[in-house]
């Protein structure tokens, strides 16, 4: 079994076919930024769900979690 963010428990898409994660663990949500009008398009890109195909950019996560 594949141990990153495709089968982390706080994957927002794990129960959907996607190519896409989307960490929603408590501590990431309270960390990224509120997007607000007229925030630059960088801000947009740092916040927004990652490809699969860039997650070896993600690393180990400490808190990964298998699905129950």
């Amino acid at each position: 079994m594949t141990r990153d963010c495709r089968t982390c428990a706080h994957n927002t898409y794990r129960e959907i076919k996607t190519e896409w994660v989307s960490c929603s663990h408590p501590v990431t949500l309270a960390k990224i930024p509120k997007l607000e009008k007229g925030d630059p398009a960088f801000v947009d890109y740092r916040t927004s769900d990652v490809p699969v195909s860039r997650i070896s950019e993600i690393g180990f996560c400490p808190a990964y979690e298998a699905q129950p």
